[in-house]
């Protein structure tokens, strides 16, 4: 989509952000950690990216993690995301510290 968008409107910068887990209202993450990061980081990372690329993790955390995720052969790949990532996702919300 973003790239259909880019070719048809050459003169308007375009940028496709593919961030993995930011702390939300909506997530169970309440604290930034290996992976997660606040919506702030992510704002200030892909702003960082905009103009020099068509698109971005968000984040050198996710940029990480994308490249590990994607060198994994399909099948390692799908147990990893029905396992650890349904897990994560379906966790219940963590308390938020104090």
């Amino acid at each position: 989509l973003s790239r259909g968008l880019a070719s048809e409107y050459p003169n308007i910068v375009i940028l496709s952000v593919k961030p993995a887990y930011v702390i939300t209202g909506m997530t169970s993450f309440r604290q930034p950690d290996t992976g997660a990061i606040t919506p702030e980081e992510l704002v200030e990372a892909s702003l960082n990216s905009l103009g020099r690329t068509t698109h971005t993790y968000g984040h050198w955390k996710h940029r990480v993690r994308g490249w590990i995720i994607l060198g994994m052969p399909q099948w390692l790949r799908n147990i990893y995301i029905k396992t650890i990532l349904m897990t994560q996702i379906t966790s219940p919300t963590k308390a938020p510290s104090s």
